[in-house]
C-alpha cells in the first residue's frame, strides 16, 4: 500500500523511514515534475 501525503519540502534525513522504506526505498513526488512521474528515495 502506498501512502501519499502532501508536506512541505523536507531533507532527506527528516523524512519518516520505516524499517521497509530503508530496505526497499521511499517513493516520493517532486514539485514541478508530471503528475504521474515518482522518484524512488534510497537511504
Amino acid at each position: 500500500m502506498i501512502q501519499v501525503a502532501i508536506e512541505k519540502y523536507k531533507k532527506i534525513q527528516d523524512l519518516n523511514w520505516n524499517e521497509a522504506e530503508k530496505y526497499s526505498g521511499k517513493i516520493i513526488k517532486i514539485k514541478g515534475f508530471p503528475r504521474d512521474k515518482k522518484v524512488k528515495l534510497f537511504w
